[in-house]
C-alpha cells in the first residue's frame, strides 16, 4: 500500500499486509495497532499475520509482566495491519489514511503508553479525525474501569469501542479484528444506503416541483400572451402619439406590464432553484411567490383570495424554495377542489405556542373521512389525470424534515384546511 510506505519513511513505522486477497465480503480490512512495547507488537504480528511455520504456541511477555498467549494460526486472516508505538504516530497515520481515502476500520489501542499522550486521549483525538473508526482498548492495568471509560466518551460513542485485558489470546484478537471489520462494513453500507435514500428523496421533491410547474404552465403561458399583447399594443399606440405626455403615459403601461412579466419569471426561477442550504426566512416571502404563480389559475376558477398575514411573525430556519413548494402544492390542491363552482381561498399566518403556522383553507368539496388517513400516502390521488399522487406526500416529507407538522381538517361539502406548523 502506497500510503503505509510513505508513512514508514516519515515516522519510522513498520507495517505489513496479509498475503490473503479474498476480500469479497469485506469493504475495509485495515487495522491499526498502537502499543509501546515491541514484544506486544510482535504478539499482534504473529496473530494477525500468521507465519506458515509456527509449530507450537508461544508466550510473548511485556515489560510490565503481562503476557499474550499466541497460538498457532493457519494463514487465513485477511487483515492489512499498520503498527505504531506512540499516540502521536497513531494520529498522524489516521489523518493520512483519511486524506488518502483509505481509513482504518478500527484499531487496538494500548491504554497506558510509556510516553506522550495515552491511549484514551489518542482515541479522543482520533474520533475528531475519523468519526467512523472503531476502537478496542487494551490494558494490563486496572486504572480505568468500563464505567469510567463510558463516562469519558459518552453515550453516543458507546457502540464504537470495546475492551480487552492483557494477557490476550490469539482467538480474542482474531475475533475482535473480524468484528471491527464487519461492523465498519455494516456501518458504511448503512451510511451509503441512507445517502442513496436521501438523494432519491431530493429527486422526488424536484420531480414534484416540476410537476407543479407543469400544472401552472398553461395558465402562465396564457398570462404571458396577454402581457405581450398588451406590451405590443401599447408600444404601437405610443409610436402613433405625437404628444410627449400622451406617449409617456402609454409607455408607463408598457413598463408596468413588463415588470409583471419579470415578476412571474423571477417567481418561477425561485421555485425551480436548487437551494440545499437553510437560512432565516420570512414565511411570507415564499407564500407571496407561490400566490403570484397561481394568480391566473385563481381568476380562471373564480376563486376569491383572502390573505390574513401576521407581519410580526419571527423568521424560521428553512429552505425557502422547499417551503414555497409546499405552499404552492396546497394552493393548487385547494384551487382544484373549488374548480367547478369557485369559492374562497384563505391564506393565514399566525403564531401558536411559539410555532409559526400557515393555514390554507378552501370552500371546496372536502375530503371524505375514509380518505383522510390516505392523502399523505405516495401515489394516492382522487384527481384522476390531474394529480400525480405524490404532492402531499412530498409536502409532508418537507415539513417533517424542517421539524414541523402538516395537519389537515376537512368537512365534505364545506372545504378543507391544511396547516403547516414550523418551529420559529
Amino acid at each position: 500500500m502506497a500510503l503505509r510506505g510513505e508513512l514508514k519513511a516519515s515516522v519510522g513505522i513498520t507495517d505489513t499486509t496479509s498475503k490473503e486477497s479474498d476480500l469479497s465480503d469485506v469493504a475495509n480490512n485495515r487495522i491499526l495497532v498502537l502499543d509501546d512495547e515491541p514484544g506486544v507488537i510482535d504478539a499482534y504480528r504473529l496473530i494477525l499475520e500468521p507465519a506458515t511455520n509456527m509449530p507450537q504456541a508461544r508466550i510473548v511477555s511485556s515489560r510490565s509482566g503481562a503476557a499474550a498467549a499466541v497460538a498457532p494460526q493457519s494463514a487465513v486472516a485477511p487483515f492489512a495491519v499498520t503498527y505504531v508505538q506512540t499516540g502521536e504516530q497513531a494520529l498522524q497515520v489516521i489523518e493520512s489514511a483519511v486524506k488518502a481515502g483509505q481509513p482504518f476500520a478500527g484499531g487496538f489501542f494500548d491504554v497506558k503508553l510509556g510516553a506522550g499522550i495515552d491511549g484514551i486521549e489518542t482515541i479522543r483525538r482520533a474520533r475528531e479525525i475519523d468519526p467512523g473508526m472503531l476502537f478496542v482498548m487494551v490494558t494490563a492495568y486496572q486504572d480505568r474501569s468500563i464505567d469510567e471509560i463510558s463516562r469519558i466518551f459518552g453515550r453516543e460513542f458507546a457502540d464504537r469501542w470495546d475492551f480487552l485485558t492483557k494477557p490476550f489470546s490469539s482467538n480474542e484478537i482474531i475475533q475482535k479484528s473480524r468484528n471491527l471489520i464487519s461492523n465498519w462494513d455494516r456501518r458504511e453500507k448503512n451510511r451509503l444506503y441512507l445517502l442513496q435514500i436521501e438523494e432519491q428523496q431530493k429527486q422526488l421533491v424536484l420531480s414534484e416541483r416540476l410537476a407543479a410547474i407543469g400544472t401552472l404552465a398553461r395558465g402562465i403561458g396564457h398570462e404571458f400572451g396577454n402581457i405581450l399583447n398588451r406590451i405590443m399594443g401599447m408600444s404601437e399606440l405610443a409610436l402613433a402619439k405625437k404628444d410627449a405626455k400622451e406617449m409617456e403615459s402609454t409607455l408607463h403601461v408598457v413598463v408596468s406590464a413588463s415588470e409583471r412579466a419579470g415578476h412571474i419569471v423571477r417567481n418561477l426561477q425561485a421555485l425551480v432553484k436548487m437551494q440545499p442550504e437553510r437560512s432565516p426566512v420570512d414565511v411570507h416571502e415564499p407564500i407571496r411567490q407561490a400566490l403570484a404563480l397561481v394568480d391566473h389559475e385563481l381568476k380562471k376558477a373564480s376563486v376569491q383570495l383572502v390573505e390574513t398575514f401576521d407581519v410580526t411573525l419571527p423568521q424560521i430556519n428553512a429552505n425557502r424554495v422547499e417551503i414555497g413548494q409546499v405552499i404552492l402544492n396546497l394552493v393548487i390542491n385547494a384551487t382544484h377542489a373549488m374548480a367547478e363552482n369557485g369559492g374562497k381561498l384563505t391564506i393565514k399566518t399566525y403564531k401558536d405556542q411559539g410555532a409559526v403556522c400557515i393555514s390554507v383553507s378552501d370552500t371546496g368539496t372536502g375530503i371524505p373521512a375514509e380518505n383522510i388517513s390516505k392523502i399523505f400516502e405516495p401515489l394516492f390521488t382522487t384527481k384522476g389525470d390531474k394529480g400525480t399522487g405524490i404532492g402531499l406526500s412530498v409536502s409532508k416529507k418537507i415539513v417533517t424534515n424542517h421539524n414541523g407538522h402538516l395537519r389537515v381538517e376537512s368537512i365534505v361539502g364545506k372545504g378543507s384546511t391544511f396547516t403547516v406548523i414550523l418551529p420559529a
